[in-house]
C-alpha cells in the first residue's frame, strides 16, 4: 500500500467522521442547512476521488437532509414512505453505473441461528421494556403522538390489527434499509467492524433526538444501544432479516402504546 493511497484513505476516514459528527450534532442543535452543505461537499469529494462504493450512501443522506429541511419548513415529519422514495431515487441515480454496485452487497436476507433467535428475542424484550418505562417517565412522546392523533376516527380493531402491524412492518423496513443496510455497509468499508456498527447506531440515534420515540438525550442513549445491537445482529446473521424482525417488534410496541393513549 503506497503512501499516496494511505493519505487518501485517512482523508476519507476523517471526512466520514466529520459527516457523522455533523449528523449527530444536528440531531441536538438543528443546524438547518449546514448538514446538507457538509453532505453535498462530501458527495462531490467522493465523485472527484471516484470512490464509487460510497456514492450511493452519500447521495441518499444528502437527499434525506434536503428533504428534512423542506418538510421542517412545512411542520411535517419525514415518513417511512418518503424515506423509501428517497432510497429509490438515490438507487435509480447510481444503479445504471456498474462501478456503484458493490455498495449493494448488504442486500441479503441472511440466516438466523439458534443463539441469534435468543438475542433477537432479548433485544425485543429489553427494548420494549425500556420504551414503556421511558414513555411513562417522559412528558414528551414526540412526533409519534402527533402522528396517531387522527386514528380515533377509525374502529379500534382496524387500528390495532391492521394499522399498527402495517406501520411496524413498513417503518422498520425503511429504517433498516437506510441505517443497517446502506450506511453500515459503507462504514464497514472504511472502519473496523465495531467502529462501523457504533457509528451507524449514533447516526440512527441522532434522528430520534428532536421528536422520535424515544427522544431527547435519554432517547439518544437508548437508540444508540438499540441500533448497536441491530447492527451486530446484521453481522452475526450475514443479512437483514434478524435486525428487521427485532425492529418490527419494537415498532409494534411503539404503535400500540401511542394508539392506546388516543383511544383511552
Amino acid at each position: 500500500m503506497n503512501a499516496h493511497f494511505i493519505t487518501i484513505l485517512s482523508h476519507r476516514n476523517a471526512l466520514w467522521l466529520l459527516v457523522l459528527l455533523t449528523l449527530n450534532l444536528d440531531g441536538f442543535f438543528h443546524f438547518r442547512v449546514v448538514d446538507a452543505l457538509v453532505l453535498g461537499a462530501f458527495l462531490v469529494f467522493l465523485l472527484v476521488k471516484k470512490a464509487w462504493e460510497f456514492v450511493h450512501c452519500a447521495l441518499l443522506f444528502f437527499l434525506m437532509s434536503v428533504a428534512w429541511r423542506v418538510f421542517a419548513l412545512m411542520n411535517l415529519e419525514l415518513s417511512a414512505l418518503q424515506l423509501l422514495m428517497l432510497f429509490t431515487l438515490a438507487t435509480a441515480m447510481v444503479w445504471p453505473f456498474q462501478v456503484t454496485h458493490a455498495a449493494f452487497s448488504w442486500v441479503k436476507i441472511g440466516r438466523i441461528d439458534r443463539i441469534s433467535w435468543v438475542l433477537l428475542y432479548l433485544t425485543g424484550v429489553i427494548s420494549t421494556g425500556a420504551l414503556i418505562l421511558w414513555a411513562f417517565w417522559t412528558k414528551d412522546l414526540g412526533a409519534g403522538l402527533r402522528m396517531v392523533h387522527g386514528v380515533s376516527q377509525y374502529p379500534a380493531w382496524l387500528v390495532f390489527f391492521v394499522g399498527i402491524p402495517l406501520f411496524a412492518l413498513f417503518n422498520a423496513f425503511a429504517e433498516e434499509i437506510v441505517y443497517r443496510g446502506v450506511l453500515q455497509e459503507a462504514l464497514m468499508r472504511m472502519f473496523a467492524l465495531p467502529t462501523a456498527i457504533l457509528l451507524q447506531a449514533s447516526a440512527f440515534a441522532a434522528i430520534h433526538v428532536a421528536s422520535g420515540f424515544p427522544n431527547g438525550a435519554a432517547g439518544y442513549v437508548m437508540v444508540l444501544a438499540y441500533g448497536t445491537m441491530l447492527g451486530y445482529l446484521r453481522i452475526r446473521n450475514a443479512g437483514m432479516l434478524a435486525p428487521y424482525l427485532a425492529h418490527v417488534l419494537a415498532d409494534l410496541v411503539i404503535g400500540a402504546f401511542l394508539c392506546v393513549q388516543v383511544f383511552l
